[in-house]
């Protein structure tokens, strides 16, 4: 899960904004969505094989690309370290800033060239965490001071730091934005509409076009 973007809420239901943006362009289209919940490698694996036919927004890479086409972006994420403790004199500005640091970020994720040359550089340890839910994973490994620092959206960490208040109170986040700002589409299967004779680039061309003419969100 990835909210406030997406989350399952309390009662059990999946909620979010790219939740209810995806829905309501489906519905727009003539479509009755039914949101089906599973493991993130288990959702890329049934798209990969053509078992579904969209999935929620995530990341873009160039695996992915391979079986995977993107709507047009259905939000933007701006990502930045977040530490425990509210003296931002101890966060970072350089890479070598963070020189035998132990950090957190998501399973599979690149935060841009420069990131990828600092990881290969071997200067500091990943924490890389999987599951429903790795942001949630690394607020509670830094507030037990298991590591140092971590990677988050900014309105990912705002969310969950809010929402499990105050458990997080003294998690904080850096103010450098690492990369940047990146879109998160909708993945449609190619293989899916490959397999039923239908034009993946013209449902994404409808879809991108409702997706344009959506009311703008009116959530938290």
């Amino acid at each position: 899960m990835f909210p406030p973007f997406a989350y399952v809420d309390d009662s059990g239901e999946l909620q979010g904004r790219a939740v209810e943006t995806v829905k309501r362009a489906l519905a727009a289209m003539g479509y009755t969505p039914k949101m089906v919940l599973m493991p993130f490698k288990r959702c890329l694996a049934n798209m990969q094989d053509g078992h579904m036919a969209i999935m929620l927004p995530c990341a873009t890479s160039e695996e992915r690309r391979a079986y995977m086409q993107y709507s047009d972006p259905v939000f933007h994420i701006t990502t930045v370290m977040w530490k425990k403790g509210s003296d931002m004199s101890s966060c970072w500005r350089d890479y070598q800033d963070l020189a035998g640091l132990r950090i957190g970020v998501g399973l599979g994720y690149s935060y841009g060239a420069k990131w990828d040359e600092a990881v290969a550089s071997g200067a500091f340890t990943l924490d890389s965490s999987g599951g429903k839910s790795p942001e949630l994973t690394h607020f509670q490994m830094a507030a037990a001071g298991r590591i140092d620092m971590f990677i988050s959206d900014v309105n990912v960490g705002r969310f969950l730091k809010n929402r499990h208040a105050p458990e997080f109170d003294d998690i904080y986040p850096c103010p450098k934005v690492i990369g940047a700002e990146r879109p998160f589409g909708a993945p449609i299967s190619r293989k899916y509409f490959e397999d039923k004779g239908l034009s993946a680039d013209e449902f994404l061309k409808r879809f991108n076009s409702v997706l344009r003419a959506l009311p703008p969100w009116q959530g938290g």
